[in-house]
């Protein structure tokens, strides 16, 4: 088995050209729909913080389909584990702005993860950019849209420093969460040719 090829970035073609190949092994579709079905269940589980607030722990499985597998497959995971959710465990009527998160979620999370050497840093800018971009900035757009809520200024601005602060909160505790388990699982990956040789200090920067 061929070793797997490191970019130094994602902006050229070869990089996006190995994404789209990722869907084309029976191997790797079977992976992921095993991941898929494990998202669903670790995003069944969560902590309420308020009526609109919640603690989710989908983001471990989230960022390792990012890293395996590439941003496409990361975006397309998180719709689908989105829609399965609410198949599964519905909470009210579908609204595919909560899809639309979930696939941007994946999406970043394999940008900065995949066929690179994965740095300290870059676990913080990208759940930085997810903790404010999906959960903070969007999560309150899709609830109050989704609440047929009238779009108040006042009332917006109070609901996004609620979630704001829970996410610059938990951002430490998420980032440790994401290092330790990738650095628990990097061996078993790299002999499994599912990612690029890694740092097992994961160096900052």
């Amino acid at each position: 088995m061929k070793e797997l090829e490191m970019y130094p970035s994602p902006f050229c073609k070869r990089y996006w050209k190995e994404t789209i190949k990722e869907f084309s092994s029976l191997k790797n579709v079977v992976l992921i729909g095993l991941l898929i079905a494990l998202q669903v269940v670790v995003g069944l589980l969560y902590i309420p913080v308020t009526a609109e607030v919640r603690i989710k722990f989908d983001f471990i499985v989230s960022s390792l389909i990012g890293m395996i597998f590439g941003p496409l497959v990361g975006m397309v995971s998180g719709a689908i584990s989105d829609v399965l959710s609410f198949v599964i465990h519905p909470t009210g009527p579908f609204f595919i702005g909560y899809t639309l998160t979930s696939a941007l979620a994946g999406f970043i999370y394999g940008i900065f993860f995949y066929r690179t050497r994965i740095k300290f840093w870059k676990l913080i800018a990208a759940k930085l950019i997810v903790n404010m971009v999906c959960n903070a900035f969007l999560g309150t757009l899709w609830y109050y849209i989704y609440m047929n809520k009238d779009l108040v200024f006042e009332a917006l601005i109070t609901s996004f420093w609620i979630r704001f602060t829970k996410n610059i909160v938990l951002l430490p505790l998420e980032v440790m969460v994401i290092y330790t388990i990738f650095k628990q699982l990097f061996l078993i990956l790299e002999t499994k040719k599912l990612i690029v040789l890694q740092d097992p200090a994961m160096k900052w920067f």
